[in-house]
């Protein structure tokens, strides 16, 4: 269904999804900052991960590889913190 019928403009497609859409370059750019880091600290603060020591979430929840020994205990390779940003998408969003 790729060529367009007879009764419209045969020198395009008349598909929307087979035309060739303008690609927008700073769409992605400007989208947000992926694994930006803002804050590394120095030792274990109160309320952080006891795995990965980042404030940004609980042990329960931790994404990281659970330590032997975690950065609570050990105050070695604390995993910086991590820029939360919120969006406000409408409904194709």
């Amino acid at each position: 269904m790729s060529p367009a019928p007879w009764y419209l403009n045969v020198e395009r497609p008349s598909l929307k999804h087979q035309r060739k859409w303008k690609y927008d370059r700073n769409y992605t750019e400007s989208w947000y900052d992926r694994g930006a880091k803002i804050f590394k600290a120095e030792k274990y603060r109160k309320g952080a991960c006891e795995n990965c020591g980042t404030m940004m979430h609980d042990a329960n929840s931790c994404m990281d590889r659970p330590r032997e020994v975690g950065a609570k205990w050990t105050n070695k390779h604390i995993a910086p913190d991590e820029k939360i940003e919120t969006f406000e998408l409408d409904y194709d969003g």
